[in-house]
């Protein structure tokens, strides 16, 4: 693909360049990014005022690379403010496609990456403040996102395996992101609304694993032959992690008369809360936690549960997990959840370093 769109190139160097900057602090590759970046931006620009739908490489090529504009900013934070307009851009880019293509929207192994990669970042941008009114998802393209990708690549495969991107159930991501649109509203929701989503969440919390799953012993992470049953373990903690936030969040809003109320913005439950506490053995679990500080998946979770914390040694494990996840991943966007959870933890009155 990089052969059929030059800005494809360019901004596959700009994310090369925006991570090892970040990683060595060196300015000149900064700016060198940035530079890739803009020439990708524009390139963009003019390749969708006259694109030609039968030109199915090249329109992939076009189509990742907005996918990479978004991702740039993930690592570079002086363009993380277009992350959510890129987004929507990708949104529409492939509702157009869907419109115009005579090609199935599967027809290739990278469309499902794609339509996974904007998918998750669309809720990625809807979750990311879940008590502020900013980024507003579109919901039809999440409904028409899940149905295509509800056929399988690898029919005789688990779901994590025919899951490269987002790597949880795609109905639980569309429960969380409606729990998330009832944290951002002005007044309570309705009964029946909350019964609803109760009951939903209750069979997701049936499919979180005993607390005795995270006792086995150290030296069986590293042991090669166990290789599918870490990355089953890994899929477990991963969704049982998710499964717990939105979980949490649920009961506050179920309880909150008014979350988007900024003065209570960050006023949340308990921290022994069962939620809290299933979720802190989960991280300390030792079978997961180093492939969990591996994956951008976790931040989300880690930014929920550390609202809720409130004891030095808890505020410590949740600031270990951001920290060892940029360390790993170089991605600005773990400090700016620690900086957020830090001020947090100040006006709790926690702090302990």
């Amino acid at each position: 693909m990089l052969l059929e769109f030059d800005g494809l190139k360019d901004i596959a160097l700009a994310c090369g360049a925006a991570h090892l900057h970040t990683a060595t602090g060196n300015m000149q590759l900064q700016e060198a990014g940035f530079a890739y970046y803009s020439r990708a931006t524009s390139q963009v620009s003019r390749a969708l005022s006259n694109i030609d739908w039968s030109r199915d490489q090249y329109n992939d090529a076009v189509s990742m690379t907005v996918t990479f504009l978004y991702i740039h900013g993930l690592f570079d934070m002086g363009t993380n403010k277009d992350v959510p307009k890129h987004v929507n851009g990708a949104i529409q880019l492939m509702n157009v496609r869907c419109r115009n293509s005579h090609s199935s929207p599967l027809a290739r192994p990278i469309h499902r990456i794609l339509w996974e990669s904007i998918l998750y970042q669309m809720f990625r941008q809807t979750v990311r403040h879940p008590f502020t009114i900013d980024f507003q998802p579109d919901l039809d393209f999440a409904t028409k996102a899940e149905s295509i990708l509800r056929s399988l690549a690898f029919p005789d495969a688990s779901l994590a395996d025919n899951s490269p991107v987002i790597g949880f159930p795609l109905k639980l991501q569309k429960l969380m992101l409606e729990i998330v649109q009832l944290c951002k509203t002005l007044s309570r929701p309705e009964d029946h609304v909350l019964r609803r989503l109760h009951k939903e969440m209750k069979q997701w919390e049936t499919s979180i694993p005993d607390d005795g799953c995270c006792s086995d012993d150290d030296n069986e992470v590293g042991i090669p032959g166990n290789r599918k049953q870490r990355a089953r373990s890994f899929y477990e903690h991963s969704t049982s992690l998710h499964i717990l936030a939105a979980s949490l969040l649920l009961d506050w809003v179920s309880k909150s008369t008014a979350v988007s109320d900024p003065a209570r913005r960050h006023v949340t439950p308990c921290s022994e809360s069962w939620q809290v506490g299933r979720a802190l053995q989960i991280m300390r679990c030792s079978r997961a936690k180093e492939d969990w500080s591996k994956c951008y998946l976790g931040s989300w979770p880690t930014l929920v549960i550390g609202y809720a914390v409130d004891s030095p040694e808890d505020v410590a494990l949740i600031r270990e997990d951001l920290e060892h996840r940029y360390q790993t991943l170089y991605c600005r966007e773990e400090l700016s959840f620690l900086a957020e959870l830090e001020d947090v933890w100040q006006k709790k009155g926690i702090l302990v370093r």
